[in-house]
């Protein structure tokens, strides 16, 4: 197939950007493309921690590399070939620390909610229920050992 004579980075060329530039909107945006389609993947292939990784890899070198040079917007010259490479290694690894993030954050959320469950009281009526009327009124009447109701009135009687 031949090579067209214009990309796009050449007509931005001629606009006064860069083809840098343009790789640097390609770092930027392409994480919000191969992140969802990561996603996807794990979710329909069921992978995990290296495997996902290794989709992420294939995901941005497809997309960021030889898609965005496929489609003009690093240029068809040397230039374009080392934009190219340089926005698929930045994409990567925007992409790999926005899943590394993630993962952490769900892992530290795992660890606090282990530790709250595992601190928690009991509940008369099962493992962390909400208490019910009869609950607090009962504790409040252990506590004062008054029953709780309308002042004045004798509930003993």
């Amino acid at each position: 197939m031949p090579v067209p004579d214009t990309s796009l980075a050449d007509i931005a060329g001629k606009a006064g950007v860069s083809p840098e530039i343009i790789s640097a909107m390609v770092v930027f945006v392409a994480p919000l493309l191969v992140s969802p389609l990561a996603a996807v993947w794990k979710r329909w292939r069921g992978t995990t921690g290296p495997d996902t990784r290794a989709v992420i890899k294939v995901l941005t070198a497809l997309i960021v590399g030889v898609g965005g040079f496929a489609l003009g917007l690093y240029g068809y010259d040397l230039r374009g070939i080392v934009n190219a490479i340089g926005a698929a290694v930045l994409a990567y690894l925007k992409t790999t620390g926005d899943y590394e993030r993630d993962v952490n954050v769900r892992a530290k959320a795992d660890r606090v909610s282990a530790t709250r469950q595992a601190s928690a009281a009991p509940v008369p009526g099962g493992d962390l229920e909400p208490a019910t009327l009869a609950d607090v009124e009962a504790e409040l009447m252990r506590q004062t050992g008054e029953w709780p109701g309308i002042p004045g009135i004798d509930y003993d009687r």
